[in-house]
């Protein structure tokens, strides 16, 4: 009866763990194109993206948000967007579900009027 009790605390201790780093990746289009990832902590007040992008260009750099949960989703209303020397180029937005497998998208804008769309997916 033990063992079978620690067998299901570690199952439920894994599907717990697995809402709390939500792992997503994508890519981005319009006035630059490339690929990103990152991976939402919703074990955190407020919740946390992070991520990393790539330009086509090889240009990289680093993803943050800080979100809320509305609803059935983890909503980022303004994000930031890095350079590989920490400097801000640019914000992005979006929401992303909790519960289901959606692909989903939103805008992103760079300081200097560059713009266009991102979208994603668990992979």
């Amino acid at each position: 009866m033990f063992k079978k009790a620690l067998i299901i605390v570690a199952f439920l201790t894994a599907g717990v763990t697995g809402l709390l780093a939500d792992d997503w990746i994508g890519t981005f289009w319009g006035d630059a194109r490339g690929e990103w990832k990152g991976t939402i902590y919703a074990d955190q007040d407020p919740i946390i993206f992070k991520g990393t992008w790539v330009n086509d260009a090889g240009e990289e750099g680093a993803l943050y948000a800080e979100g809320e949960i509305i609803g059935s989703d983890y909503v980022f209303e303004k994000g930031d967007a890095y350079n590989s020397d920490g400097v801000l180029v640019g914000h992005w937005s979006g929401k992303f579900p909790i519960w289901t497998d959606a692909y989903v998208t939103g805008p992103w804008e760079g300081l200097h009027g560059e713009s266009g769309k991102w979208g994603g997916y668990r992979p």
